[in-house]
Protein backbone atom coordinates (compact mmCIF):
# COMPACT_ATOMS: atom_id res chain seq x y z
CA UNK A 1 0.00 0.00 0.00
CA UNK A 2 2.87 2.36 0.80
CA UNK A 3 4.49 1.74 -2.57
CA UNK A 4 1.13 2.22 -4.32
CA UNK A 5 0.59 5.56 -2.55
CA UNK A 6 4.00 6.83 -3.70
CA UNK A 7 3.49 5.66 -7.30
CA UNK A 8 0.11 7.38 -7.42
CA UNK A 9 1.37 10.61 -5.83
CA UNK A 10 -0.55 10.20 -2.54
CA UNK A 11 2.29 11.55 -0.44
CA UNK A 12 0.18 12.67 2.52
CA UNK A 13 -0.05 9.08 3.73
CA UNK A 14 3.69 8.33 3.51
CA UNK A 15 6.68 9.66 5.41
CA UNK A 16 9.28 11.71 3.56
CA UNK A 17 11.92 9.08 4.31
CA UNK A 18 9.87 6.28 2.73
CA UNK A 19 8.97 8.44 -0.28
CA UNK A 20 12.64 9.03 -1.03
CA UNK A 21 13.50 5.36 -0.48
CA UNK A 22 10.77 4.11 -2.83
CA UNK A 23 11.56 6.69 -5.50
CA UNK A 24 15.22 5.64 -5.51
CA UNK A 25 14.19 2.00 -6.04
CA UNK A 26 11.83 3.03 -8.86
CA UNK A 27 14.65 4.95 -10.57
CA UNK A 28 17.18 2.14 -10.03
CA UNK A 29 15.01 -0.52 -11.68
CA UNK A 30 13.35 1.84 -14.19
CA UNK A 31 9.93 0.73 -12.97
CA UNK A 32 6.88 1.69 -15.04
CA UNK A 33 3.36 0.85 -13.76
CA UNK A 34 1.39 -1.59 -15.90
CA UNK A 35 -1.64 0.41 -17.06
CA UNK A 36 -3.68 -2.68 -17.95
CA UNK A 37 -3.17 -4.20 -14.51
CA UNK A 38 -4.01 -0.91 -12.81
CA UNK A 39 -7.16 -0.67 -14.91
CA UNK A 40 -8.31 -4.10 -13.77
CA UNK A 41 -7.64 -3.46 -10.10
CA UNK A 42 -9.08 0.06 -9.95
CA UNK A 43 -11.84 -0.44 -12.56
CA UNK A 44 -10.61 2.80 -14.13
CA UNK A 45 -8.65 2.79 -17.38
CA UNK A 46 -7.79 6.50 -17.39
CA UNK A 47 -8.69 6.39 -21.10
CA UNK A 48 -10.82 9.04 -22.82
CA UNK A 49 -12.30 7.92 -26.14
CA UNK A 50 -12.87 10.43 -28.93
CA UNK A 51 -15.30 9.59 -31.73
CA UNK A 52 -15.00 11.43 -35.05
CA UNK A 53 -17.25 10.87 -38.08
CA UNK A 54 -15.35 9.00 -40.78
CA UNK A 55 -13.67 11.45 -43.15
CA UNK A 56 -13.51 14.29 -40.59
CA UNK A 57 -10.09 13.48 -39.17
CA UNK A 58 -8.31 15.97 -41.43
CA UNK A 59 -10.80 18.77 -40.82
CA UNK A 60 -8.78 21.84 -39.64
CA UNK A 61 -11.38 22.65 -36.97
CA UNK A 62 -11.21 19.12 -35.54
CA UNK A 63 -7.41 19.04 -35.57
CA UNK A 64 -7.25 22.30 -33.61
CA UNK A 65 -9.80 21.06 -31.07
CA UNK A 66 -7.98 17.72 -30.73
CA UNK A 67 -4.71 19.50 -29.91
CA UNK A 68 -6.36 21.27 -26.99
CA UNK A 69 -8.13 18.13 -25.81
CA UNK A 70 -4.86 16.18 -25.94
CA UNK A 71 -3.06 18.76 -23.78
CA UNK A 72 -5.76 18.79 -21.09
CA UNK A 73 -6.17 15.00 -21.04
CA UNK A 74 -2.42 14.55 -20.59
CA UNK A 75 -2.23 17.25 -17.91
CA UNK A 76 -5.04 15.60 -15.94
CA UNK A 77 -3.30 12.19 -16.02
CA UNK A 78 -5.47 10.49 -18.67
CA UNK A 79 -4.83 8.88 -22.05
CA UNK A 80 -6.54 9.51 -25.37
CA UNK A 81 -7.92 6.94 -27.81
CA UNK A 82 -9.31 8.21 -31.13
CA UNK A 83 -11.89 6.33 -33.20
CA UNK A 84 -13.49 7.19 -36.52
CA UNK A 85 -16.92 5.78 -37.23
CA UNK A 86 -19.42 5.38 -40.04
CA UNK A 87 -22.43 4.29 -37.99
CA UNK A 88 -23.52 3.73 -34.40
CA UNK A 89 -22.78 -0.01 -34.64
CA UNK A 90 -19.09 0.88 -34.84
CA UNK A 91 -19.41 3.19 -31.83
CA UNK A 92 -21.14 0.45 -29.83
CA UNK A 93 -18.58 -2.21 -30.83
CA UNK A 94 -15.65 -0.03 -29.77
CA UNK A 95 -17.23 0.88 -26.44
CA UNK A 96 -17.86 -2.80 -25.72
CA UNK A 97 -14.27 -3.70 -26.67
CA UNK A 98 -12.45 -0.99 -24.73
CA UNK A 99 -12.83 -0.05 -21.09
CA UNK A 100 -12.95 3.75 -21.30
CA UNK A 101 -13.71 6.20 -18.51
CA UNK A 102 -15.31 8.83 -20.72
CA UNK A 103 -16.27 9.79 -24.26
CA UNK A 104 -15.97 12.95 -26.36
CA UNK A 105 -17.99 12.88 -29.57
CA UNK A 106 -17.83 15.38 -32.41
CA UNK A 107 -20.99 16.21 -34.37
CA UNK A 108 -22.78 15.44 -36.59
CA UNK A 109 -24.82 12.92 -34.63
CA UNK A 110 -28.11 11.29 -35.49
CA UNK A 111 -30.77 10.92 -32.82
CA UNK A 112 -30.03 7.18 -32.77
CA UNK A 113 -26.32 7.88 -32.08
CA UNK A 114 -27.28 10.24 -29.28
CA UNK A 115 -29.66 7.72 -27.73
CA UNK A 116 -26.91 5.10 -27.85
CA UNK A 117 -24.62 7.27 -25.71
CA UNK A 118 -27.47 7.84 -23.27
CA UNK A 119 -28.12 4.11 -22.95
CA UNK A 120 -24.47 3.14 -22.45
CA UNK A 121 -24.18 5.51 -19.49
CA UNK A 122 -20.47 6.35 -19.84
CA UNK A 123 -19.65 10.00 -18.95
CA UNK A 124 -19.98 11.79 -22.29
CA UNK A 125 -19.27 15.21 -23.78
CA UNK A 126 -20.89 16.18 -27.08
CA UNK A 127 -19.15 18.84 -29.18
CA UNK A 128 -21.33 20.92 -31.53
CA UNK A 129 -24.46 18.88 -30.93
CA UNK A 130 -27.99 20.15 -30.36
CA UNK A 131 -29.23 16.94 -28.75
CA UNK A 132 -29.81 17.70 -25.07
CA UNK A 133 -29.43 15.39 -22.09
CA UNK A 134 -28.97 16.35 -18.41
CA UNK A 135 -26.56 13.43 -18.02
CA UNK A 136 -24.17 14.71 -20.70
CA UNK A 137 -21.92 17.73 -21.19
CA UNK A 138 -22.50 19.91 -24.25
CA UNK A 139 -19.97 22.35 -25.72
CA UNK A 140 -20.77 24.35 -28.84
CA UNK A 141 -20.70 27.83 -30.37
CA UNK A 142 -23.18 30.62 -31.08
CA UNK A 143 -24.16 29.26 -34.50
CA UNK A 144 -27.19 31.50 -34.97
CA UNK A 145 -25.19 34.61 -34.03
CA UNK A 146 -22.41 33.57 -36.40
CA UNK A 147 -24.79 33.46 -39.36
CA UNK A 148 -26.35 36.74 -38.26
CA UNK A 149 -22.98 38.49 -37.99
CA UNK A 150 -21.94 37.29 -41.46
CA UNK A 151 -25.04 38.62 -43.27
CA UNK A 152 -25.11 41.84 -41.25
CA UNK A 153 -21.45 42.50 -42.03
CA UNK A 154 -21.94 41.92 -45.76
CA UNK A 155 -25.01 44.21 -45.74
CA UNK A 156 -23.08 46.97 -43.95
CA UNK A 157 -20.42 46.66 -46.64
CA UNK A 158 -23.07 47.50 -49.24
CA UNK A 159 -23.79 44.02 -50.61
CA UNK A 160 -27.43 43.46 -51.53
CA UNK A 161 -27.13 40.26 -53.58
CA UNK A 162 -25.57 37.80 -51.16
CA UNK A 163 -25.34 34.01 -51.09
CA UNK A 164 -25.18 31.26 -48.48
CA UNK A 165 -23.03 28.17 -49.06
CA UNK A 166 -23.24 25.00 -47.00
CA UNK A 167 -24.19 21.34 -46.94
CA UNK A 168 -27.87 20.29 -46.87
CA UNK A 169 -29.11 22.27 -43.87
CA UNK A 170 -31.97 19.84 -43.25
CA UNK A 171 -29.41 17.26 -42.06
CA UNK A 172 -27.66 19.38 -39.46
CA UNK A 173 -29.00 21.62 -36.66
CA UNK A 174 -25.72 23.57 -36.62
CA UNK A 175 -26.15 24.60 -40.25
CA UNK A 176 -29.86 25.26 -39.74
CA UNK A 177 -29.04 27.77 -37.00
CA UNK A 178 -26.37 29.48 -39.08
CA UNK A 179 -28.81 29.77 -41.99
CA UNK A 180 -31.57 31.11 -39.71
CA UNK A 181 -29.25 33.78 -38.31
CA UNK A 182 -28.14 34.69 -41.83
CA UNK A 183 -31.72 34.99 -43.08
CA UNK A 184 -32.82 37.09 -40.09
CA UNK A 185 -29.96 39.53 -40.60
CA UNK A 186 -30.84 39.79 -44.30
CA UNK A 187 -34.45 40.59 -43.42
CA UNK A 188 -33.45 43.20 -40.84
CA UNK A 189 -31.30 44.91 -43.47
CA UNK A 190 -34.12 44.95 -46.02
CA UNK A 191 -32.64 42.09 -48.05
CA UNK A 192 -33.99 38.72 -49.13
CA UNK A 193 -31.89 35.59 -49.38
CA UNK A 194 -33.11 34.16 -52.68
CA UNK A 195 -33.51 30.37 -52.90
CA UNK A 196 -31.29 30.33 -56.00
CA UNK A 197 -28.52 31.97 -53.94
CA UNK A 198 -28.38 29.11 -51.42
CA UNK A 199 -25.56 26.93 -52.76
CA UNK A 200 -25.30 23.31 -51.60
CA UNK A 201 -22.07 21.30 -51.57
CA UNK A 202 -19.77 19.49 -49.14
CA UNK A 203 -18.30 21.91 -46.59
CA UNK A 204 -14.71 21.30 -47.65
CA UNK A 205 -12.23 22.63 -50.21
CA UNK A 206 -13.65 20.65 -53.16
CA UNK A 207 -17.15 21.66 -52.15
CA UNK A 208 -16.06 25.31 -52.22
CA UNK A 209 -14.75 24.96 -55.76
CA UNK A 210 -18.09 23.41 -56.72
CA UNK A 211 -19.93 26.40 -55.22
CA UNK A 212 -17.73 28.82 -57.18
CA UNK A 213 -18.60 26.90 -60.35
CA UNK A 214 -22.32 27.22 -59.50
CA UNK A 215 -21.90 30.97 -58.94
CA UNK A 216 -20.08 31.36 -62.27
CA UNK A 217 -22.70 29.25 -64.07
CA UNK A 218 -25.46 31.49 -62.65
CA UNK A 219 -23.79 34.52 -64.22
CA UNK A 220 -22.32 35.96 -60.99
CA UNK A 221 -25.69 37.11 -59.62
CA UNK A 222 -24.22 37.54 -56.12
CA UNK A 223 -21.51 39.96 -55.06
CA UNK A 224 -20.76 38.16 -51.79
CA UNK A 225 -21.13 34.68 -50.32
CA UNK A 226 -20.94 33.24 -46.79
CA UNK A 227 -19.57 29.71 -46.39
CA UNK A 228 -20.29 27.88 -43.14
CA UNK A 229 -16.74 26.54 -42.90
CA UNK A 230 -13.35 28.13 -43.66
CA UNK A 231 -12.15 25.25 -45.80
CA UNK A 232 -15.20 25.66 -48.03
CA UNK A 233 -14.67 29.43 -48.22
CA UNK A 234 -11.06 28.89 -49.31
CA UNK A 235 -12.29 26.49 -52.00
CA UNK A 236 -14.68 29.21 -53.22
CA UNK A 237 -11.76 31.65 -53.52
CA UNK A 238 -9.78 29.14 -55.59
CA UNK A 239 -12.81 28.18 -57.67
CA UNK A 240 -13.52 31.85 -58.35
CA UNK A 241 -9.94 32.30 -59.57
CA UNK A 242 -10.29 29.30 -61.90
CA UNK A 243 -13.46 30.87 -63.32
CA UNK A 244 -11.80 34.25 -63.85
CA UNK A 245 -13.66 35.89 -60.97
CA UNK A 246 -11.69 38.36 -58.86
CA UNK A 247 -11.97 38.01 -55.07
CA UNK A 248 -12.89 40.38 -53.48
CA UNK A 249 -13.48 42.92 -56.27
CA UNK A 250 -16.13 40.84 -58.06
CA UNK A 251 -17.01 38.35 -55.32
CA UNK A 252 -16.53 38.84 -51.58
CA UNK A 253 -16.15 35.71 -49.45
CA UNK A 254 -16.57 35.20 -45.70
CA UNK A 255 -15.99 31.94 -43.80
CA UNK A 256 -16.64 30.44 -40.38
CA UNK A 257 -14.21 29.13 -37.70
CA UNK A 258 -11.02 31.23 -38.07
CA UNK A 259 -8.72 28.25 -38.55
CA UNK A 260 -5.02 28.94 -39.32
CA UNK A 261 -5.76 28.37 -43.03
CA UNK A 262 -7.37 31.83 -43.15
CA UNK A 263 -3.93 33.44 -43.00
CA UNK A 264 -2.42 31.23 -45.73
CA UNK A 265 -4.82 31.98 -48.58
CA UNK A 266 -4.70 35.00 -50.91
CA UNK A 267 -6.59 37.17 -50.24
CA UNK A 268 -6.56 36.41 -46.51
CA UNK A 269 -9.97 35.19 -45.42
CA UNK A 270 -12.44 37.31 -43.47
CA UNK A 271 -14.29 34.93 -41.18
CA UNK A 272 -16.57 34.39 -38.19
CA UNK A 273 -14.17 33.39 -35.44
CA UNK A 274 -14.79 30.92 -32.68
CA UNK A 275 -12.21 29.95 -30.05
CA UNK A 276 -11.70 26.35 -31.11
CA UNK A 277 -8.88 25.77 -28.64
CA UNK A 278 -11.06 26.97 -25.77
CA UNK A 279 -13.87 24.69 -26.92
CA UNK A 280 -11.56 21.66 -26.80
CA UNK A 281 -10.17 22.66 -23.41
CA UNK A 282 -13.64 23.10 -21.87
CA UNK A 283 -14.83 19.78 -23.31
CA UNK A 284 -11.89 17.86 -21.84
CA UNK A 285 -11.88 19.65 -18.47
CA UNK A 286 -15.62 19.28 -17.91
CA UNK A 287 -15.64 15.63 -18.97
CA UNK A 288 -12.86 14.72 -16.54
CA UNK A 289 -14.61 16.69 -13.79
CA UNK A 290 -17.73 14.63 -14.52
CA UNK A 291 -15.73 11.37 -14.39
CA UNK A 292 -14.07 12.26 -11.11
CA UNK A 293 -16.90 14.08 -9.32
CA UNK A 294 -20.05 12.61 -10.81
CA UNK A 295 -21.41 16.02 -11.86
CA UNK A 296 -20.41 19.45 -13.21
CA UNK A 297 -21.77 22.91 -12.45
CA UNK A 298 -22.00 23.99 -16.13
CA UNK A 299 -23.10 21.12 -18.41
CA UNK A 300 -24.03 23.46 -21.30
CA UNK A 301 -21.50 25.90 -22.79
CA UNK A 302 -21.73 28.16 -25.85
CA UNK A 303 -18.49 29.71 -27.10
CA UNK A 304 -19.03 33.30 -28.37
CA UNK A 305 -18.21 34.28 -31.96
CA UNK A 306 -16.94 37.47 -33.57
CA UNK A 307 -15.88 38.78 -37.00
CA UNK A 308 -12.22 38.80 -37.99
CA UNK A 309 -11.78 41.28 -40.87
CA UNK A 310 -9.08 40.50 -43.40
CA UNK A 311 -8.98 40.94 -47.17
CA UNK A 312 -11.64 38.73 -48.79
CA UNK A 313 -14.59 41.13 -48.35
CA UNK A 314 -14.73 44.51 -50.06
CA UNK A 315 -16.84 47.46 -48.94
CA UNK A 316 -18.66 48.50 -52.10
CA UNK A 317 -20.16 51.56 -50.39
CA UNK A 318 -16.80 53.33 -50.55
Amino acid sequence: MTVSNVINGKYSKVSKKNIEKIQKIIEKYNYVPNSAARSLSSKSSKIIAIFLPSGDFDNPHNIQALNSITNIVKMRGYFLMIFTYVNREEIYANLRTWNVDGVICFAPLTRQDFELFEQIGIPTCLIDSYFKSPSMIHVGVEDYRGGYLAANYLAKCGHTQIGFASYHTSYDKILQNRLKGFQDACNQNGLTLQEENIFVADTNYKGGIEVANQIADHGLKVTAVFATEDEMAIGIIEGARLNGIDVPNQLSVIGFDNTPLCEYVTPKLTTIAQDIAQKGEIAAQRLIDLIENGSVTEPYTKIPVRIIERQSVINIKK
